[in-house]
């Protein structure tokens, strides 16, 4: 019975996580992308331009002598990893809470570093098809096929972290 009740508890904090995280990504969204961004020019490709259309990171190469259009990537893709693994930590139950904020500045960290190097990566994935001239197909599978591994990560992540938690506690109760 009490496992059942702590499961219970962990599905709803973890629904009301993902509830808060999402609307303050909403609030935050635009600064966020300009955040990432901005670190991404630092050692990014010269020949591609990325900026925002809305919620969009906008790809434009910018040698004089290409005329492709730009490619639009849903920023959502890219913050779903960290707002999971967040929501995650935020509703894990029996954690003591320098254990959870630890849990949630390394999430932070290290999504951050994730997602400008996830920005990189598709940086120099539209640069190298566009200086292959690539059809638009070829641009548009190679993007839907980043947005799968990189949808798959945090979720893999997620189900071996919550296996490595509660296993053991499954154990011992046992």
């Amino acid at each position: 019975m009490l496992h059942k009740f702590e499961l219970l508890t962990f599905v709803f904090r973890f629904l009301i996580s993902i509830i808060l995280l999402g609307m303050v990504l909403v609030f935050c969204l635009h600064d966020l992308n300009q955040l990432l961004i901005t670190l991404v020019k630092v050692y990014g490709k010269e020949n591609v331009h990325i900026g925002l259309n809305g919620s969009d990171f906008v790809f434009r190469h910018v040698a004089t002598h290409s005329n492709e259009t730009p490619v639009h990537f849903d920023s959502m893709r890219i913050h779903y990893g960290p707002i999971l693994i967040l929501a995650l930590y935020l509703g894990v139950s029996h954690l003591a809470f320098v254990a959870r904020l630890q849990l949630i500045i390394l999430a932070i960290g290290f999504g951050l570093i994730a997602q400008m190097l996830g920005l990189g990566f598709l940086q120099a994935l539209l640069l190298q098809g566009w200086e292959k001239d690539w059809s638009g197909d070829s641009l548009n599978s190679a993007m839907a096929l980043f947005s799968i591994i990189w949808l798959l990560f945090p979720g893999l992540f997620c189900a071996v972290w919550c296996y490595l938690y509660w296993l053991p506690k499954v154990r011992a109760s046992q």
